[in-house]
């Protein structure tokens, strides 16, 4: 029986060695536990099954398997600690860990040091997933627990774990806790504001909209995606707006517009050149324009680093996928359509202000996003389009008015015929005078509007398209 025993048990280590190596961890697991039943006794095997646990991500059945290690044989006490402390620091569980570290400084503080510094980049690793999928409570959450031996290494590790919780303290209204713990970092790392720059890729950019009074709950959202990669948000608003939305959103600065268009237009609408204005008084190098319900939702942040950077030189945009709950993305962030129809944000350099704020368009009607590329294009600047998933929109009814979007190709053509000298203005300038000298025929006779608004629209979208240079998300 013995013999039957071992030739089995022998097969079996055969069968995980082989699973092991190919990354069937599952199958591996499975064998495992089929020769930890015939030999229950062997602390190894128990250790293996803890580590194939561990690489399968089923980090509670890893620690009970360590501690059952440490049970069998006391001598095996360092590679239990060793597979406890791992898959506490994985999964989160870090007063697991600590207990653990501190049993093992009293049987071996030689040992507990190693085991330390081997395992701070499992402790980096989760808080580096929490504070990037904005869970910032459980960042905080879980830095209080963070082992004590953990916190006393030189580690650069630890120093961005402590700027990762700064963060998050940031995020969740502590400044004081922030100031705290930021407090000295000039000394300890090279380069401390570059580690804020990677959890903030939007850190010194200034983002403007215009909040509406209704709809809460995703314009909340959408400052808070905003903040959340370090962006200082402006809202321009007419003062009974400002009135109505200063205390549910106590984060935006807010500036009062000086007209609005609710005589021409029924509602406070504002106009662009206002908000390219405040834009250019807001003292950031690089600003941009967003709809007030877009959320930006992306991981990648060396992507949104890319956008900032590329600003610096042109005019960015991207298009937003639309989903039916903005709670999908969180879920599924490969979830929404995109949706080209338009244009829902800008970002650029404040040096360029000057040339984008000559315009009579509206933000919050019909043509303003597709005149911004064409102005910039006009005026030399690059525009370069950001093709990734990065905004996002709640599906929602459109309140969309055919007689504004006929009027506007009207004011957009009158823009167009009105270019100075589009011959020395480059490519776009020159397509589009030769387009509004077609036009002139139907401009004289009214010949159908909204059709016709259709026909500018496709036209500038085209130039647009070929005109453009592209960052693609990786």
């Amino acid at each position: 029986m013995k013999n039957d025993n071992g030739t089995q048990l022998a097969e079996l280590v055969d069968r995980i060695r082989q699973a092991d190596a190919v990354g069937d961890y599952m199958s591996a697991i499975r064998y495992c536990q089929d020769a930890v039943t015939l030999k229950p006794e062997d602390w190894s095997l128990l250790l293996w099954l803890g580590w194939l646990y561990f690489n399968c991500k089923q980090h509670r059945r890893a620690i009970e398997c360590a501690r059952l290690v440490m049970k069998l044989d006391p001598s095996t006490e360092s590679s239990g600690y060793r597979l406890l402390v791992f898959a506490a620091a994985a999964s989160g569980e870090w007063e697991v860990a600590s207990q653990a570290l501190i049993r093992l400084n009293n049987i071996s503080p030689d040992a507990c040091f190693k085991l330390a510094s081997e395992t701070i980049g499992s402790f980096w690793d989760y808080l580096d997933k929490k504070s990037r999928s904005h869970n910032y409570d459980a960042v905080i959450y879980a830095y209080r627990s963070l082992p004590p031996i953990i916190r006393q290494l030189e580690d650069k590790n630890r120093f961005d774990m402590d700027l990762m919780v700064a963060h998050a303290y940031g995020m969740a209204g502590n400044d004081l806790m922030t100031s705290e713990i930021l407090n000295g970092f000039e000394s300890k790392l090279e380069r401390p504001a570059s580690f804020i720059a990677h959890v903030n890729p939007f850190s010194g950019v200034s983002l403007v909209t215009s909040l509406m009074p209704v709809r809460h709950e995703i314009q909340r959202s959408a400052v808070n995606s905003w903040h959340a990669y370090g962006a200082h948000v402006l809202s321009i608003n007419s003062d009974d707006e400002i009135a109505l939305l200063r205390d549910i959103y106590p984060d935006v600065t807010f500036i009062s517009a000086p007209r609005d268009a609710r005589r021409e237009y029924g509602k406070p609408y504002v106009y662009m050149s206002d908000m390219i204005s405040a834009l250019r008084h807001s003292g950031q190098e690089i600003v941009g324009i967003i709809n007030s319900d877009i959320v930006l939702s992306s991981t990648n942040l060396s992507f949104m680093r890319e956008i900032k950077e590329a600003a610096r030189y042109c005019i960015v945009y991207g298009h937003r996928f639309d989903v039916d709950s903005i709670k999908q993305i969180d879920i599924d962030p490969n979830e929404g359509e995109l949706f080209v129809g338009g244009i829902d944000w800008f970002m650029f350099s404040r040096e360029q202000t000057s040339l984008l704020e000559d315009q009579p368009f509206i933000f919050g009607c019909p043509w303003w996003d597709l005149w911004l590329p064409v102005l910039a294009s006009i005026n030399k600047i690059e525009i370069c389009l950001a093709n990734g998933r990065l905004a996002f929109h709640e599906v929602h009814k459109q309140r969309w008015d055919t007689s504004i979007f006929a009027d506007f190709g009207q004011v957009i053509l009158r823009e167009i015929a009105s270019i100075q000298d589009p011959g020395s203005r480059g490519y776009s300038a020159r397509q589009l005078a030769v387009f509004a000298e077609a036009c002139g025929p139907e401009v004289r006779f009214g010949l159908e509007p909204v059709r016709f608004a259709g026909r500018i629209a496709d036209f500038i979208k085209a130039l647009i398209h070929k005109e453009r240079l592209v960052i693609d998300e990786i």
